[in-house]
């Protein structure tokens, strides 16, 4: 299998740990990897049975949250 050369991604790499300065930035990568965190914890519960309660808030303070139906009381 060959690569192509005109490869305009970089693909799946590593990214250094640390805190994004540049605010804007920062506020793509939460909402960016807030879906996926979203569809870890969904699967968690399924696979596992557990009950589980996510709770996250953005800078901006909004809140956003996952609750298997055992906590959905606690949210309506």
């Amino acid at each position: 299998m060959q690569q192509n050369p005109q490869k305009k991604s970089k693909g799946k790499r590593k990214i250094e740990m640390k805190y994004i300065e540049n605010k804007v930035h920062r506020r793509d990568t939460f909402y960016k990897r807030k879906s996926g965190v979203m569809q870890k914890v969904h699967e968690l519960s399924v696979l596992t049975g557990n009950d589980i309660l996510l709770v996250m808030k953005s800078d901006s303070g909004n809140i956003f949250s996952y609750a298997t139906p055992s906590f959905q009381s606690m949210f309506s």
